[in-house]
């Protein structure tokens, strides 16, 4: 049984993580698709899941090497990567074509995650203190729900919605008080008129967010979220007051939209003139002023924002998957996140 089980977890972890490791990386659709990409919500929620994925499978590694918990680990590790291969495979998929187009079916594991600049290894000593505490909590930490990828993905996709949702009450709100008193009413039908083409996918996203918010374990109120979110939209640019009626009436402020698939990118010479609305124009690691509330920051980035005193980590599991695991939206959704 350990034979068989080790056997497997190692072929699960080596196929995601050495297959045609020494293969050449496809070239980039564009030197820009490197790093994060906070201009696209559903790419930056399938870069931080794949980071989940990554770092998991990091860690199933490395406790093969831990005789004490190799046959746990092996179990644990074989169990959830069946339960959620499909969304692995999707998250695979979708990032393969964000950074290397026509020639998707080339990368491996290994060229999406240098794409993202993601650590090849733990650095921690097979019978070193660290991993085997961390390999000891590794099957109980799985079983969590804040592991279960499927869900975070949808969770990811009704906290895109609501981010759109929460741009178009606060921006509208704050540049409506902003016109003179006679040049009130057109704005304010103007987004009477988005409130309701975006009535029925705003209570969908609504619902989908509180359950799947409860379903993730994710620490936190979502009234606490939505307050935040709000809150960061309360002060438009008048550049973004300017354009906001254009704004509400393009396919940019749809909700249908705000979790959409990243456009293909167009030829360099045309790109700035045929970009349509919700456009990767770049990937950079400073966050714009439209990025959604749900951005990832990586880890090791020496642009990251500061973040609030965290309590210490139930288990050492947790203290290295926050290596490759960053949710903002749960500061956000605390109180010392306010």
């Amino acid at each position: 049984m350990r034979l068989r089980q080790s056997a497997l977890a190692g072929l699960l972890c080596g196929a995601m993580l050495a297959a045609h490791a020494e293969t050449p990386a496809p070239p980039l659709v564009s030197n820009e698709r490197q790093g994060y990409a906070f201009e696209f919500s559903r790419v930056l929620a399938e870069q931080r899941l794949f980071g989940i994925a990554h770092g998991v499978s990091l860690l199933a590694t490395a406790c093969l090497d831990s005789p004490a918990e190799a046959d746990a680990a092996a179990e644990a590790y074989t169990r959830w990567y069946e339960q959620q291969q499909i969304q692995i495979d999707m998250l695979k998929d979708e990032l393969a074509e964000f950074y290397f187009g026509a020639h998707a079916a080339e990368a491996s594991w290994s060229h999406i995650a240098e794409a993202l600049k993601l650590r090849t290894a733990l650095g921690l000593a097979p019978d070193s203190e660290k991993l085997q505490a961390a390999c000891a909590s590794f099957p109980e930490a799985l079983r969590q729900p804040r592991y279960d990828l499927g869900a975070l993905f949808q969770l990811e996709a009704a906290l895109a919605g609501m981010t759109v949702a929460a741009r178009a009450e606060s921006y509208s709100a704050a540049c409506a008080a902003r016109l003179p008193e006679a040049q009130r009413p057109a704005l304010n039908a103007r987004y009477a008129e988005w409130q309701q083409r975006e009535a029925e996918a705003l209570a969908n996203a609504e619902a989908q967010m509180r359950v799947y918010w409860q379903s993730t374990a994710t620490p936190g109120k979502v009234e606490d979220w939505l307050k935040a979110t709000k809150k960061r939209y309360a002060t438009p640019s008048d550049f973004a007051c300017a354009e906001l009626p254009t704004w509400l009436g393009s396919r940019s402020s749809s909700l249908a939209q705000s979790f959409a698939p990243a456009p293909p990118t167009a030829p360099a010479a045309a790109a700035a003139e045929s970009a349509p609305d919700n456009t990767v124009s770049a990937v950079s690691n400073a966050q714009p002023e439209a990025a959604p509330v749900v951005a990832a920051v990586p880890a090791e980035s020496a642009e990251a924002p500061p973040q609030p005193p965290e309590a210490a980590p139930a288990n050492l599991f947790d203290f290295v998957m926050r290596l490759f695991d960053e949710r903002p939206y749960e500061d956000a959704a605390s109180q010392s996140g306010k």
